[in-house]
């Protein structure tokens, strides 16, 4: 296995991918850059910033439009409209549904975000896209939309709401999914989620990891970079827990003190009843002398009296 080379600062990647309907990605700061293929020889993946980042799902052919995302005068109406109609339509359609918000996220603007992640928790999104995949997990057509609603709202800010509704579950679930753009989204929404330090998403993912390395050896370039960061983040985030608790002494110098702290104490008693004692004999000792002092007076008294 290719080792985990060690940094200073959590992943962040703030280039957003486009997945129109090929394994394609682009770099959306640079309208003019070309398709490149991740599986093909010779890709490379910047990995200049550190952090959560945002993918793009791109549009999917047939896709039933709810609402014009674009031109929407405000992302939280669009958003809650659209989880509204994927929490109501028949197994059948959650897939179009899905499909429109994964792009509607996917274009939010940064202004937005913490309004839309606000409504998000309210109107408990994560746990009807995680129901929708789950209800039909051969469906990639559901699953990779849902995937990547799950991974950019963990972008936004919304892990503890995935830790809780189930999000990271389904993502650690995804790690060895059959559908690779699912399973790319997947590892993307994991490197998202330790970005923060999160207790309970390290927690969680603590038992994952063995996974999580093995997948550094996989042929997709993306899930590699995914992987690498992530088991990144968490080394990271570790290391700062282990900074800021206060160190544990080993078991046997937690013994030793306890063994110390008995014999003190037996110490401390041997000297408490000691002095206890000698006390006891200087007081007997005192009221010894005092008392023949008195007969010897008595007695003196006595003889002068006598003729």
């Amino acid at each position: 296995m290719a080792p985990v080379e060690a940094y200073d600062e959590p992943y962040e990647d703030l280039n957003r991918h486009e997945d129109p309907n090929e394994a394609r990605f682009e770099d959306l700061h640079d309208d003019d850059a070309p398709y490149e293929d991740p599986t093909e020889a010779g890709f490379e993946d910047s990995r200049d910033d550190y952090g959560p980042h945002r993918i793009d799902y791109g549009p999917e052919p047939g896709a039933v439009a709810v609402a014009d995302a674009a031109s929407a005068p405000t992302g939280v109406h669009v958003f809650k409209d659209l989880i509204a109609a994927l929490s109501e339509a028949a197994p059948a359609g959650k897939a179009a549904f899905a499909t429109e918000l994964a792009n509607f996220l996917t274009r939010l603007p940064s202004a937005e975000e913490e309004s839309v992640t606000q409504a998000s928790k309210a109107s408990r999104a994560v746990l009807y896209l995680v129901a929708a995949s789950r209800s039909n997990p051969g469906d990639a057509s559901l699953s990779m939309p849902a995937m990547c609603c799950l991974v950019n709202l963990a972008d936004m800010g919304a892990q503890e709401q995935l830790v809780s509704e189930g999000g990271l579950s389904l993502m650690i679930g995804a790690i060895a999914h059959p559908d690779a753009h699912t399973q790319s989204f997947a590892m993307a929404g994991l490197m998202n989620m330790t970005s923060a330090g999160h207790a309970g998403v390290l927690a969680q993912l603590q038992r994952a990891q063995p996974e999580l390395e093995r997948l550094m050896d996989s042929e997709n370039e993306q899930v590699r970079h995914y992987a690498g960061c992530t088991i990144h983040n968490m080394e990271h985030f570790r290391r700062i827990q282990k900074l800021s608790t206060p160190s544990t002494p080993p078991l046997e110098l937690q013994e030793r003190a306890e063994k110390v702290k008995v014999l003190v104490g037996e110490r401390q008693e041997k000297e408490l009843l000691e002095r206890w004692g000698a006390d006891s004999m200087q007081r007997f000792a005192r009221g010894w002398l005092a008392r023949a002092q008195v007969r010897k007076l008595l007695c003196g008294r006595v003889l002068a009296i006598a003729p």
